[in-house]
């Protein structure tokens, strides 16, 4: 096997190795401790003799969580909001909350997914545990319950790269289109024009499908939660779209949902 370094393994390549490769911290006979950016800079403040301000470290990360988790939150939850505005979803997730002025149910919703994640980020870590053998139970580590939280976290590497490719190809359509003018005309971002939206949007569906390609073949096993997925988010949307027949699907989607 052609070594990354040559014919030398640095550490941090090992590390990366037995943290995210074929490699196992366990096998190794190491702390079972993936590697990570905090991970990495608290080993990197002891070798400098600064393990005293390794507390700096966890006070960090606790405001980089806090920083980089809203977002998501916030983003998921408008998503939901901007769907059901538009009678894809649920009326109910568009409701605004009078005292918080937000999509309170859109949100809860969400929430509710972040658990899900959280549950397969702990299960990812620890899967040979107690935890494991608490979920293990609900049907056998070949399961669906088991394997679903086994893999989240690859899941929604998976989904994301996927939505952000279908999102660029909405980039490259949408100044096409002469049914959403409306759309485009009151965007108010528009570089280059449309011939340079639409580049934009070429050269983010080309990025996002060697990310999607690179996810599916490093996390190989999470590919059918895509599948599963995608046929619950076809079946919601042929019912809105064939049985719900109080909604016009020429008119919506025409104008963005007010903020």
């Amino acid at each position: 096997m052609t070594l990354p370094n040559g014919n030398t393994w640095s550490f941090f390549e090992a590390y990366a190795y037995l943290s995210y490769g074929a490699g196992d911290l366990t096998k190794a006979g190491v702390p079972a401790i993936k590697a990570w950016s905090t991970t990495v800079a608290g080993m990197t403040g002891i070798g400098l003799g600064l393990s005293n301000l390794n507390w700096l470290v966890l006070i960090f990360a606790i405001f980089w969580v806090a920083n980089d988790i809203p977002p998501f939150i916030l983003t998921a939850s408008r998503i939901l909001f901007a769907m059901a505005f538009d009678r894809v979803l649920p009326n109910s997730l568009a409701n605004v909350n009078e005292r918080f002025h937000s999509p309170l149910n859109a949100t809860l919703v969400t929430g509710l997914f972040g658990v899900i994640g959280v549950f397969s980020e702990v299960l990812g870590d620890y899967g040979n545990g107690t935890i494991g053998s608490a979920f293990a139970a609900l049907g056998g580590t070949n399961g669906f319950v088991y394997q679903f939280f086994l893999n989240g976290v690859g899941n929604t590497d998976l989904l994301d790269a996927v939505f952000f490719t279908f999102f660029a190809l909405a980039l490259v359509l949408l100044p096409l289109r002469k049914s959403r003018e409306k759309i485009y005309e009151s965007s108010p971002i528009k570089y280059g024009g449309k011939g340079g939206m639409v580049a934009i949007g070429v050269a983010g569906v080309v990025a996002n499908l060697f990310l999607d390609y690179i996810i599916v073949t490093a996390e190989g096993s999470t590919a059918w939660v895509l599948v599963f997925f995608g046929v619950i988010g076809a079946l919601i949307y042929l019912y809105y779209r064939f049985a719900k027949k109080d909604v016009d699907y020429s008119t919506i989607f025409t104008e963005i949902p007010p903020e």
